[in-house]
């Protein structure tokens, strides 16, 4: 059978006068929109750089106090890693004790976490790393030897 052959209608003209440039497959890089490392304008600075908790003079001053330092030096993660550790299950287990998931006042919360801590994690939480006692009972252990 035979059938009639079918014609389109022309393209239209193009919309760039010039032909597209090649590409390598990569989209061109976006312009920064950082804007932070462009200020010249003045900023605060801690009053306590973290160089200070690892010099050797606050160093000697721990050991005089007979006092032991924190886990890491400048750069290491460890203490904030355990910090880190203790919000969040400080946070699930005070929603989980009182069934609370947002407080009304400050004072709310601030009760909430003294309770936690001073009530439920200090004197009834069991600790693995204390030899399954609470916080409370090893304290007890140790100054009683």
């Amino acid at each position: 059978r035979d059938t009639p052959a079918v014609t389109s209608t022309p393209s239209l003209s193009p919309s760039t006068p010039a032909p597209a440039r090649p590409s390598a497959g990569e989209h061109p890089p976006k312009p920064s929109t950082i804007t932070y490392s462009h200020s010249n304008k003045a900023v605060l600075q801690r009053p306590l750089e973290p160089e200070q908790y690892t010099s050797l003079l606050f160093t000697n001053r721990l050991e005089s106090l007979e006092l032991l330092p924190s886990l890491g030096s400048t750069g290491d993660c460890f203490d904030n890693a355990k910090m880190e550790s203790f919000w969040a299950t400080m946070k699930r287990e005070i929603a989980w004790t009182t069934d609370i998931e947002t407080f009304d006042t400050r004072d709310e919360l601030r009760t909430a976490i003294f309770d936690y801590i001073e009530v439920f994690y200090n004197r009834q939480r069991h600790q693995a790393g204390l030899g399954h006692l609470t916080p409370y009972e090893y304290e007890q252990q140790i100054t009683a030897a």
